[in-house]
């Protein structure tokens, strides 16, 4: 009885360790959250896609936009993949710059921008590469496992010049596919890795946005202002045209006075009457 009596004792406290441990190890600790949150955040960042934007941009002067841009790119850590600026006479001067900046510095990038100037145009562009890019590396594993074959074919079974030959040309146009999908692969991760920013820059002096009015004395006043300042812009162009038309009328002019002075200079003169 007493040997029966210390088996009881023993199943009961081996049950009651069981369900102690049992209990402990269904709680989750604190540490495997992060785990789980961090799988998904893996599992979205496997999405391959390549952002562009384009944004034409006024300013009252154009003079230090060139420096701004240089800073701007040094704070997102991009770099000015390409760069154009136009200053002639008589026109406002403007620019355009290709920005490239890291995927993760996109949109800040982007806000940033507006402090610039007035950004009177934003389109941007979304582009879903995933699915191409993982059927390239499907497709490059197939190629790589088909590169080995061929190389083992060529070590062991092949005897003959001809199939040597045979098998050296099929395994040159394999390579050839190899560096085609795996340059068309390195061409999605650097897209995917910096997003473009095309900026174009123009200086508009006392700029003002397109206003919305309401009451109709405000839509009278913005009508007469919009027409001032239209009447004033094409007294400008026309200046400036008149300016340079001056050395041409001048050209044109210059041998039509010589003819009429010779003309009456060496011309027949009229006869005078008795």
């Amino acid at each position: 009885m007493k040997l029966r009596g210390n088996r009881i004792s023993q199943a009961v406290a081996l049950i009651v360790f069981t369900l102690i441990h049992g209990c402990g190890g269904a709680q989750v600790p604190p540490e495997a959250m992060p785990a789980t949150v961090n799988s998904a955040q893996e599992s979205d960042t496997g999405r391959k896609v390549i952002y562009s934007a384009d944004l034409t941009i006024y300013v009252d002067d154009f003079s230090s936009v060139p420096e701004q841009i240089v800073k701007l790119a040094e704070q997102h850590k991009a770099f000015v993949a390409d760069s154009s600026q136009d200053g002639y006479q008589g026109r406002s001067p403007s620019g355009q710059w290709k920005l490239r900046v890291p995927s993760e510095q996109y949109r800040s990038l982007l806000q940033d921008c507006g402090q610039l100037g007035d950004v009177v145009s934003q389109h941007e562009t979304t582009q879903e590469v995933t699915e191409e890019y993982y059927d390239l590396t499907a497709r490059l594993a197939t190629k790589r496992e088909e590169e080995q074959r061929l190389l083992e074919h060529l070590k062991v079974d092949t005897k003959e010049l001809a199939d040597i030959l045979a098998v050296e040309t099929e395994l040159t146009r394999v390579r050839t596919e190899i560096e085609q999908l795996e340059g068309r692969q390195r061409f999605l991760d650097n897209e995917v890795a910096l997003s473009t920013v095309w900026l174009r820059i123009e200086e508009v002096r006392n700029y003002r946005p397109q206003q919305q009015a309401s009451r109709f004395g405000e839509r009278m006043t913005l009508a007469w202002s919009q027409s001032l300042q239209l009447l004033g812009d094409f007294l400008q162009v026309l200046a400036i045209c008149l300016v340079a038309l001056i050395p041409w009328l001048a050209m044109l002019l210059m041998p039509v006075g010589l003819i009429i002075y010779l003309t009456r200079r060496f011309g027949p003169r009229k006869r005078q009457g008795p």
